[in-house]
């Protein structure tokens, strides 16, 4: 017989080491759970995690919502204002606008449960199975956003392109950064770099700085690897938060002293020399790279990136059931998650790779 789809079968119902198994003879080893209660389990597991997603610290102010196939924005500058004249018109004088595509995927997770499965499993099975493709959704999300905050790629969609924050070489989609304060900008401007491992401060204050020349204020977010923790708590001008207990602080940080802890994931702030930088640790980031974005509020679309969802689905993972002509409609059901992750604000975001030599290389994030 042809084995069809589920990794959960009977197999599964061998009982725990620690369970007398004369003692439950005794029950039913089904424990009364309805297929309308294990639905709304999933589905208020997924409203909480399609929340979180969205009004995440670190990922939800960097993302702005749209279901828009590409995105068009200024680019360059005009010759400046002129004198008037009584008798002259006004130079006329429009603004340059570049664009590009914005891309959308597709990414499911089988729950992988049989007929019979659903008729003898325990409430703790369907609640871990459940628990566990919560967790996929959400780590695949992460994982998306990064690698498209740290690539300096462009990627073709059809014949347009899914592109980079401002990569120095022009590409397919150039940039020249608008005018900012009297400065002025080429599309050779780039925002990925590379530094030595003993300059991190150098670092952030070149990604603030990078950020502040075109009008992009502070204070800013910094994606901090986690195994470089120390790297970072250690730099002089690090300034650690109030995790609730005393705290003395020296005269240099005393007007920072009581900064709070508003996420274990946020270890402190740095103190560059353009504006305040929140650092932010992630396990998802490989050791040696850094990445810095200001952050306005949710859905704002100033954000750094750029987050196209399908219109029929919304932004979130939804539940596709399965098989409905059983009495079971979870039977082989599956997460189905469909999104794209593109930039957003091509200036509002930096990139650094710290090696002894050569260019930005972009990470594999995990």
């Amino acid at each position: 017989m042809t084995t069809l789809l589920g990794v959960n079968d009977l197999k599964q119902f061998a009982l725990p080491t620690g369970w007398d198994g004369s003692e439950l003879a005794q029950y039913l080893l089904a424990d009364g759970t309805t297929y309308e209660q294990v639905t709304d389990s999933i589905a208020q597991g997924l409203v909480v995690a399609n929340q979180a997603l969205l009004s995440d610290p670190i990922w939800g102010g960097m993302i702005s919502n749209t279901t828009e196939t590409a995105i068009e924005y200024r680019s360059g500058s005009g010759s400046g204002m002129s004198e008037r004249t009584e008798y002259q018109r006004a130079d006329v004088q429009r603004a340059a606008t570049s664009g590009h595509m914005l891309p959308i995927r597709s990414y499911d997770r089988a729950l992988g449960w049989t007929f019979d499965f659903l008729r003898k499993a325990r409430a703790a099975q369907l609640e871990a199975d459940v628990a566990d493709a919560l967790y996929d959704m959400r780590n695949n999300w992460e994982s998306q956003l990064l690698t498209r905050f740290f690539s300096n790629t462009e990627y073709a969609i059809g014949s347009g392109y899914d592109v980079p924050f401002v990569a120095g070489n022009g590409g397919n989609v150039p940039l020249t950064p608008p005018p900012y304060a009297g400065q002025t900008f080429s599309d050779t401007h780039t925002h990925f770099d590379r530094k030595t491992t003993s300059q991190r401060p150098e670092a952030l204050n070149a990604g603030a700085k990078h950020l502040w020349e075109h009008g992009i204020f502070g204070p800013y977010n910094a994606i901090v690897p986690f195994t470089d923790i120390s790297t970072y708590t250690q730099l002089a001008g690090f300034i650690k938060p109030n995790r609730g207990v005393e705290y003395i602080s020296t005269a240099s940080d005393a007007p920072y002293a009581q900064i709070a802890v508003e996420d274990e994931r946020f270890i402190g702030m740095y103190e560059s020399d353009y504006g305040l930088i929140r650092l932010w640790i992630t396990p998802h980031l490989p050791t040696n790279y850094l990445g810095i974005y200001k952050a306005y509020e949710q859905d704002d679309p100033r954000n750094a990136l750029k987050v196209r969802f399908a219109p029929d689905l919304g932004a979130g993972a939804v539940l596709m059931r399965g098989e409905g002509f059983r009495q079971y409609p979870l039977e082989h059901a599956i997460l189905l998650h469909e999104f794209g992750v593109g930039v957003g604000h091509r200036l509002n975001g930096y990139a650094c790779y710290f090696a002894a030599s050569g260019n930005y290389t972009t990470p594999t994030i995990s």
